[in-house]
């Protein structure tokens, strides 16, 4: 499918979304919170994160109500409890009529022509000036720039083979919390996957306090795929127990020997990266 088709299907199932809970909600038109569940129902990289910390769809129906609620108790205003439950979306033949708020439509086409445009009209969202899908957010006890939450969408991206946006996460996490092992992990594999073994090797000898194994696991799997053996069996050596070494070693070894056969690269490095392992 060409980047034009890509764009218009996405724009497309957006709209139609957006619409079923504008709809449900009996808004007059679309606006930033219809899109916002748009993209917990259209199954892209941002509905897999934020499921990873526990968003449902109804959930954040119940949320958004709850901060309608409370912005207009604060405006004397008293909202019926029915307000917030799931409505049925009524039955008409208006469907498809998309009548945008203004300013929304604007953001959901920019965000169409993004490399990942789920990811960039999640930040659009979550930077636009109201600050309604923030406070909802906080409402669903979510932050969009929690290393772990970015680290999260690191992982949903690179299931959906965009590398470039899932690096620029696990970065972004890092320059949050540099200690995190999880994001710096992520982001050594991502690297190793784009075939850049001496970015990976870079990140994985940098200083840093913890001793978790699975650093220099990858480490001597960045260093065997860069064809120095002898420096990935001398990092084995000197951070497991010796007795795992040339075990690992040859594992490794044999994964380099598949790839180099062609056999796929993300589920090679995934299933050498994934081993338990006792520190000395």
């Amino acid at each position: 499918m060409s980047k034009i088709m890509r764009t218009i299907k996405w724009f497309r199932e957006m709209s139609v979304l957006a619409e079923d809970e504008q709809r449900r909600s009996g808004h007059p038109d679309i606006d930033t919170e219809h899109l916002f569940l748009a993209l917990l129902s259209i199954g892209g990289p941002v509905t897999q994160a934020l499921a990873g910390q526990g968003v449902t769809l109804s959930g954040a129906r119940e949320a958004f109500a709850d901060v309608h609620a409370r912005r207009a108790a604060q405006l004397g205003v008293r909202v019926p409890e029915s307000a917030g439950s799931a409505k049925r979306i009524p039955d008409s033949n208006a469907r498809g009529g998309f009548v945008y708020r203004d300013g929304v439509r604007k953001m959901l086409e920019h965000a169409s022509n993004q490399t990942v445009p789920d990811v960039a009209l999640l930040s659009a969202l979550v930077n636009e000036p109201s600050g309604h899908i923030k406070e909802v957010l906080r409402e669903l006890d979510v932050d969009p720039d929690n290393p772990q939450n970015l680290n999260g969408l690191g992982v949903a991206l690179n299931i959906q083979g965009q590398n470039r946006a899932a690096r620029e996460a696990f970065e972004k996490a890092l320059t949050i919390d540099p200690s995190n092992v999880a994001a710096t992990n992520n982001l050594a594999l991502n690297w190793l996957q784009s075939g850049d073994s001496a970015k990976a090797i870079g990140l994985l000898t940098q200083p840093r306090e913890s001793r978790d194994a699975s650093l220099k696991l990858n480490l001597a799997l960045a260093y065997v795929l860069d064809g120095h053996d002898d420096t990935a069996r001398r990092v084995l050596q000197q951070s497991i127990d010796p007795s795992y070494a040339e075990p690992i070693l040859r594992d490794f070894q044999a994964t380099r020997e598949r790839i180099a056969n062609g056999a796929p690269l993300a589920s090679e490095l995934l299933a050498a990266s994934q081993r338990p392992l006792a520190l000395t």
